[in-house]
């Protein structure tokens, strides 16, 4: 019984996190894309956008309390769970894949340092994130 009910918190906390940066995420986007799968070939020829969207999930991920210090692989399963459910299964794992593949370049850093900070101020003072549209809306996409 107590597994069912810690395997039932677990996946409420799943759905709030995909909720939440999936709506950061479109909140960005609109009104150049619908929907964030639609903003996804943008995403896969921008290391700036790829940097900055894995910026927010890992944030998000500290801000909440879900780091897994004893299990860093969990955090990327959050990542790439998230991605699948914003882009879709093969989007997701197509974008998330680049992404992991960019984590030690240089642009793909200071974007991700960027979507975290932006994240930890909307977090704190409520300033809303605007990095995707200055990388995907105004200057380029």
């Amino acid at each position: 019984m107590f597994a069912l009910g810690k395997k039932k918190k677990e996946q409420d906390v799943t759905a709030k996190f995909h909720a939440a940066i999936a709506g950061l995420v479109a909140l960005q986007l609109w009104p150049k894309y619908a929907t964030p799968r639609e903003a996804f070939p943008a995403f896969m020829t921008s290391c700036e956008a790829r940097g900055y969207l894995f910026g927010l999930h890992d944030s998000l991920l500290q801000e909440w309390g879900l780091v897994s210090s004893d299990n860093p692989e969990t955090d990327v399963a959050r990542i790439k769970a998230s991605y699948k459910y914003i882009f879709g299964d093969s989007a997701g794992f197509a974008l998330i894949s680049m992404s992991l593949n960019d984590i030690r370049d240089e642009e793909f850093h200071e974007a991700r340092l960027d979507g975290g900070a932006e994240l930890v101020r909307y977090m704190k003072d409520k300033t809303p994130p605007l990095g995707l549209v200055r990388l995907l809306v105004i200057g380029g996409g």
